[in-house]
């Protein structure tokens, strides 16, 4: 009997996968994002083959190379491959978009699980520092975080984790709360299943389709603010190649060699677009009474 019900209930999340699979497809723009997406990882993990350069070699003899077919975007102040520079960029911002999303989803899961489910003055306790904490601008909490800490990859994916925990707290306890009145709860607590099976085991797992979206649409939100940060100098510090710190570091040069910003800023901008048309299209697929 467990194996038929086991069974059954796989079958059931394979057909609500294929539905959703099946309403993504119908959405043109969304599509176009995924596989933006999938381009833009394709591009991380294969820059060690797509880069025809060391983007950290000095050519101080080929400095401010205007593009050319030796150069596709050019050269920098100290002679370095401006492509192979932006293809290494894509790296560091997977890594800290991915990184931040996933730690701001496991803290918002642990606390905002614990607000929804238990409620009462756990509930308050919880929900009311996380007002605090959204109160403080995301970027100058960041800011505030990483002068403490110091600057470096690791330390941009923890400060802007945390200001992640937040939001997903939040989507989080919502979820919840829309979940825990349901039939299945009351029939595990009257067979005495622990709190932390119902929360793992049936609560979490049937609120995962806001906490998916939500996870997509901040790796988007996450590797902005990561340039933002590198463009201030508090973030991936030089000579890491990172598309914001190229940014900053082109800042002088900007009126004589517009190319050295060009090329950066488009890939944030088709990064971030790419995430938001996949993140809207996802939105829309795993819950159709969200769309617009």
């Amino acid at each position: 009997m467990p194996d038929i019900m086991e069974n059954s209930a796989e079958l059931k999340k394979q057909n609500q996968l294929l539905e959703v699979w099946k309403s993504l497809k119908k959405n043109r723009l969304a599509v176009f994002g995924l596989c933006l997406t999938i381009l833009l990882i394709l591009v991380a993990i294969f820059a060690d083959v797509i880069a025809p350069y060391d983007p950290y070699s000095n050519d101080l003899a080929n400095t401010f190379c205007y593009p050319c077919r030796a150069h596709l975007f050019g050269t920098d102040n100290m002679g370095r491959d401006q492509f192979s520079r932006v293809v290494y960029g894509a790296r560091i911002s997977l890594l800290v978009g991915i990184s931040t999303s996933l730690f701001g989803m496991i803290g918002g899961i642990i606390l905002g699980s614990i607000a929804g489910y238990y409620g009462s003055h756990t509930e308050t306790v919880i929900m009311r520092a996380m007002d605090i904490f959204m109160a403080i601008p995301g970027t100058l909490l960041a800011m505030s975080i990483m002068a403490v800490l110091g600057q470096g990859v690791g330390n941009t994916i923890l400060a802007l984790g945390i200001g992640a925990v937040p939001r997903f707290t939040r989507v989080v306890r919502s979820a919840v709360l829309g979940v825990k009145g349901n039939e299945y709860i009351e029939a595990a607590q009257a067979i005495g299943a622990s709190s932390f099976r119902i929360i793992t085991k049936y609560i979490v797992v049937n609120s995962l389709a806001p906490i998916i979206v939500q996870t997509t649409m901040n790796v988007a939100s996450a590797i902005l603010a990561a340039t933002s940060l590198s463009f201030i100098g508090l973030g991936v510090q030089p000579p890491t190649a990172e598309w914001g710190s190229m940014l900053s570091a082109a800042r002088p040069y900007i009126r004589d060699y517009g190319f050295l910003v060009l090329y950066p800023g488009l890939a944030i901008m088709a990064t971030i677009f790419g995430l938001n048309l996949f993140g809207d299209g996802l939105r829309d697929a795993l819950d159709p009474r969200l769309k617009n």
